[in-house]
């Protein structure tokens, strides 16, 4: 069976996958350690009217 078939037959299956995946993905977030985030340098555009 292709997963679209699963998917329109059982809506409700797909839906529960989806949301374990997005809760196990949310805790392992939280357990991940401070040295393994990226170090981010965001742009900055700074605009002065005078």
């Amino acid at each position: 069976m292709k997963l679209s078939d699963i998917a329109i037959k059982r809506p409700v299956t797909i839906f529960m996958i989806v949301l374990i995946v997005l809760i196990l993905g949310g805790v392992s977030l939280t357990k991940l350690s401070v040295d393994l985030f990226p170090e981010l340098n965001l742009p900055v555009a700074v605009t002065v009217i005078n």
